[in-house]
C-alpha cells in the first residue's frame, strides 16, 4: 500500500490488473483502462492472480516521493473484485 503525495495516473497496457484504495473495494483494470490515482490516498495495485499485467504509471514528484505503508495481505490480494 503506497500514496503519492502529487496523485498518480496508470495506464493499463495489456493484460489483466488489480487496483484497490484504502477501505474500498479492489478493481479489476484492463487494457486500456486509465487510472486516476487521487493524491494522497492510500492504495495498491498489482497484476491479477491469472494474468500478467503491463502498465505505464505517470507520477509527478514536485510535491514529494512516494510514500510506503503496509504491505497487501493475501486476505486483500484474494478478495473478490467489484
Amino acid at each position: 500500500m503506497h500514496c503519492h503525495p502529487a496523485g498518480q495516473i496508470i495506464l493499463a497496457l495489456e493484460g489483466v490488473g488489480y487496483y484497490q484504495e484504502k477501505g474500498n473495494q479492489k478493481i479489476i483494470i484492463k487494457k486500456g483502462d486509465i487510472v486516476n490515482c487521487a493524491a494522497n490516498v492510500a492504495y495498491w495495485h498489482s497484476a491479477s492472480s491469472n494474468s500478467r499485467f503491463i502498465q505505464v504509471a505517470i507520477t509527478g514528484r514536485e510535491k514529494g516521493e512516494t510514500i510506503w505503508f503496509e504491505s497487501v495481505t493475501d486476505q486483500e490480494y484474494n478478495s473478490e473484485p467489484k
